[in-house]
């Protein structure tokens, strides 16, 4: 296996910037579709009550709310609070970037949001980002400070909402902090372990039968209807196309398939020209539900609060202006 090493590495440090990064985003990928990744969110969501995302590592997309917290998906609705919580999360990113280390950030409204990077071979291929705590259960001093970063722009009805969500938010207490970035830097290392062995089988050369399933899923996703379909189409058999897919990636087609319906909805949300229905219909799920299921799984929000935060800000649309 190649070895996994903090830190930078002379490997990767002759490397143009634009194929590191195409480099990492391949492994993100690779690891956002696996079985391991969502076994420890599963059981961290569990332990600790809080929700574990991957992160593309220096990605320049507008960052995602943390809608498992549920605060935050409500102050996503506001422009002006769904802006500050979109920079801590920036802030947070570029912290982790810059010292390829275990990072947390606060925010105005008195949350803590930690990550931890995931480094394979000296490559930052991606980072883990943890659901947003308070350090102290929250008092009626602190929600006034939250109110106030509103600026007046929000109902009663909005503010009585976060009000209820603000006091909802789990607690970790400062000790308990350093124990919960260690536990995490043990689930990266893992995580990266797992991408050490992409690398290595990605240095080996990608199975041709992957490489024509990837480029089948890109001409026509409609072809990913089911296993059976897809080795048809490839001209083998379904568990001949499982057994090679997943020792070549560590995935199972499975998640292959719907992360390609993921990135397929991203694609026809940005061009901002149908609902989120016909898109449902046009990436291959059964139901606008299936879709919301599917959507928020991999990337923690839901297809309509994607289109409006983390769409391209020229594919967005002005809000209508009332006399």
């Amino acid at each position: 296996m190649i070895p996994i090493m903090k830190g930078s590495s002379s490997a990767t440090a002759g490397l143009d910037p634009e194929v590191q990064r195409e480099t990492a985003l391949l492994f993100h990928n690779a690891l956002q579709g696996s079985s391991l990744l969502l076994r420890y969110q599963r059981v961290f969501l569990a332990t600790h009550g809080l929700s574990l995302r991957l992160v593309e590592a220096g990605g320049q997309s507008a960052a995602e709310p943390c809608f498992a917290n549920s605060f935050c998906g409500i102050t996503a609705q506001d422009p002006v609070l769904s802006r500050l919580c979109n920079n801590v999360q920036c802030k947070l990113r570029e912290k982790i970037g810059a010292a390829a280390a275990a990072q947390w950030v606060h925010c105005d409204a008195g949350f803590t949001k930690i990550g931890v990077p995931i480094i394979a071979d000296g490559r930052h291929v991606s980072m883990l980002v943890a659901g947003c705590v308070l350090d102290h259960p929250p008092t009626e001093a602190d929600f006034r400070r939250v109110k106030k970063l509103s600026n007046g722009s929000v109902s009663d009805y909005f503010l009585r909402k976060l009000y209820s969500s603000y006091h909802r938010t789990p607690i970790v207490q400062p000790r308990k902090m350093r124990s919960l970035l260690q536990y995490l830097e043990l689930v990266a290392q893992h995580l990266a372990e797992h991408a050490g062995q992409v690398l290595e089988q990605a240095a080996n050369g990608e199975p041709s039968l992957v490489k024509r399933m990837k480029n089948l899923a890109a001409k026509d996703i409609a072809a990913l209807s089911s296993i059976r379909n897809i080795a048809q189409r490839l001209s083998t058999s379904p568990d001949h196309l499982e057994r090679v897919y997943k020792k070549s990636t560590g995935a199972r087609i499975s998640a292959f398939v719907r992360l390609a319906r993921v990135e397929k909805v991203k694609e026809l949300l940005s061009r901002g020209e149908t609902t989120v229905a016909a898109v449902a219909f046009q990436a291959g799920f059964g139901s606008v539900s299936q879709l919301n299921r599917t959507f928020k799984r991999f990337t923690g929000i839901t297809p309509r609060q994607w289109r409006v935060t983390a769409a391209p800000a020229k594919e967005r649309m002005p809000a209508p202006v009332r006399a």
